[in-house]
């Protein structure tokens, strides 16, 4: 296997087809993942802050006795969390950076929020991918774990709200 192949394959998120032959020096394609910042992403259609927190707001305002509301209300964050899952996955597919990539999933899981243990992080879990983790993951620890630690999801997460 040629060393373009392996570098897309160790560092990257896997060759794509005729992807080794665009690339003439494994070395020089891995430091250029790394020469300029993250890529920034936008929030998805419908997962902005602003209808995150109407969301949040709605499932806090539902009593437990109207289960047909405290239902839609949490459809609602889950069609958020759903964008977001949906957006974060097409972001690694289409990515032209996939080290960069694949940081971003190694710290997003290393820092890990779990969306099970409390349905009001799964709306916030691409957000905190997007602002704490994305930004900070070729910076210095220190400030991506601090920006994790001060995200909404983490503090929500870990009861710190």
């Amino acid at each position: 296997m040629s060393a373009i192949l392996i570098a897309l394959n160790r560092f990257g998120l896997g060759a794509r087809p005729g992807e080794g032959s665009r690339i003439p020096d494994a070395r020089d394609w891995l430091h250029a993942q790394l020469a300029e910042p993250p890529p920034r992403l936008a929030p998805p259609k419908g997962a902005s802050p602003k209808e995150i927190g109407s969301a949040v707001r709605a499932f806090r305002a539902a009593r437990p006795e109207d289960r047909s509301r405290k239902r839609k209300a949490r459809q609602g964050l889950q069609r958020i969390a759903a964008a977001e899952a949906s957006a974060a996955l097409a972001a690694r597919v289409r990515t032209e950076r996939p080290f960069v990539e694949r940081l971003v999933a190694f710290w997003s899981n290393h820092l890990c929020i779990s969306t099970a243990r409390r349905v009001l992080v799964g709306p916030l879990a691409g957000s905190y991918e997007r602002e704490a983790i994305r930004p900070h993951v070729l910076g210095s620890f220190e400030e991506l774990v601090l920006a994790s630690a001060r995200h909404p999801a983490m503090l929500l997460y870990l009861d710190n709200h």
